[in-house]
């Protein structure tokens, strides 16, 4: 009677899928950092699809319009552009869906309580993995016609760019230190 005997080394494929684990593991602890820095920053962040539908709302957002994120998210980001300015929108939507860039501009948002804010509007295209462009975020800054508070003087915006999480830390410490926040 015959026999075989076979012997595969799977060292390398066990290898592979390892490092693959780890790999996934170390972009979910990025992406949750990253979140969570969002979440938590006074600076207003929304991101919406390209219907423009407002998928995410932050501290900041609430900071300056008033409204929840369970009040915002999933509602039209229409409803915090005064009627004059609704063909903004349209134009920011065709743009975008062009391919092209839109530059920072100043314009006029409504809070909840009906105050006409002046912003300086920077809008980024958030794309998928593969590059389709799914949407877009915005960063409201007020521009220095809009008081902070009603009766105060606008506080400035600080831009900054940070290579680490550290850094942003950092960043946003000196931030608050300039407008008078304590930690």
């Amino acid at each position: 009677v015959g026999g075989m005997n076979l012997l595969l080394d799977v060292t390398e494929s066990r290898n592979a899928e390892r490092e693959l684990l780890v790999s996934r593991r170390e972009a979910q602890d990025r992406a949750s950092q990253l979140a969570s820095i969002i979440d938590s920053s006074t600076d207003a962040i929304i991101s919406r699809d390209l219907h423009g539908t407002i998928t995410s709302w932050n501290h900041g957002d609430e900071l300056l319009f008033g409204y929840t994120a369970e009040e915002m998210v999933g509602k039209p980001i229409r409803l915090l552009i005064p009627a004059e300015r609704q063909a903004e929108e349209d134009r920011i939507l065709a743009q975008l869906r062009n391919g092209e860039r839109i530059d920072p501009f100043e314009t006029i948002r409504v809070a909840k309580d009906g105050r006409r804010l002046h912003i300086s509007l920077p809008i980024s295209p958030v794309r998928d993995a593969p590059g389709t462009l799914v949407g877009l975020s915005i960063n409201d800054r007020l521009s220095p016609r809009t008081p902070s508070r009603p009766g105060q003087p606008a506080r400035p915006t600080v831009n900054v760019s940070a290579a680490s999480v550290g850094d942003v830390r950092a960043c946003l410490a000196d931030r608050d230190n300039l407008h008078g926040f304590t930690p």
